[in-house]
């Protein structure tokens, strides 16, 4: 656990229920970058936390909520002047493969932190990073500010370490006959402008084998797969 996700963890009302990510220093990114439609889909956890320091050296806060072909994003800066709330908004994928922001109050900002949130992910595939999850103590002071209802201070943190994407294999089949797989729920943009979720199914030939995704995650020493969530 490092200092700037114990002090962004004192800016939200629950730590607990985020897997925390600290990606440093970084620059000032242009809202324009292109991003990866489907690795901001799909994070390595369903609630995740991202802080760092922005360029002009403030702490930032982002967290992540992943939902059916959607990804939720709010985040805060602690500035010199105070904190600045951004306000939570979506970026969705629609069935074309495109990503369309819902509920942005502020477009220009909503697309820079998209491209903070795919600047991490990135990070994550090509070199890793650890993870790590507060876990409320046994404390009496704990006990005592939970019983009037405040929020806990003292806490264990779990590490998780995210290990790079492996490089991935061919996985036979043809375009006629691919191999089961799932598709994956999306939204539908009908003409008239109104969105539409159309739910995931199974798609492909059963007999061709089955085509499964998974995240590579250790716990200290211990590596284990884990499959790749679906909404």
């Amino acid at each position: 656990m490092t200092p700037d996700i114990r002090a962004a963890s004192r800016l939200t009302s629950d730590p607990t229920r985020v897997m925390w990510f600290d990606v440093g220093q970084v620059p000032e990114y242009s809202a324009d970058r292109p991003v990866d439609a489907e690795r901001l889909m799909h994070p390595p956890f369903d609630r995740c936390a991202i802080c760092g320091r922005d360029a002009d050296g403030d702490l930032f806060v982002l967290t992540t909520t992943e939902g059916h072909n959607s990804l939720a994003i709010a985040g805060l800066t602690r500035a010199r002047a105070g904190i600045v709330y951004m306000d939570a908004f979506a970026i969705m994928r629609l069935e074309d493969g495109s990503l369309a922001l819902h509920r942005a109050s502020d477009e220009t900002q909503a697309r820079a932190a998209v491209v903070m949130v795919d600047e991490w992910l990135t990070r994550l595939d090509t070199s890793g990073l650890s993870g790590y999850q507060p876990v409320i103590t046994e404390h009496p002071i704990n006990r005592e500010r939970m019983r009037k209802g405040k929020r806990p201070i003292h806490y264990t943190w779990r590490t998780v370490v995210v290990q790079p994407s492996r490089p991935s294999t061919p996985q036979g089949g043809t375009h006629a006959s691919p191999r089961a797989h799932d598709r994956r729920g999306h939204w539908r943009r009908h003409p008239g402008g109104k969105l539409v979720w159309v739910k995931s199914c199974r798609v492909g030939d059963e007999s061709a084998g089955a085509v499964f995704k998974d995240y590579r995650i250790s716990h200290g020493s211990d590596t284990h797969k884990t499959p790749a969530s679906h909404h």
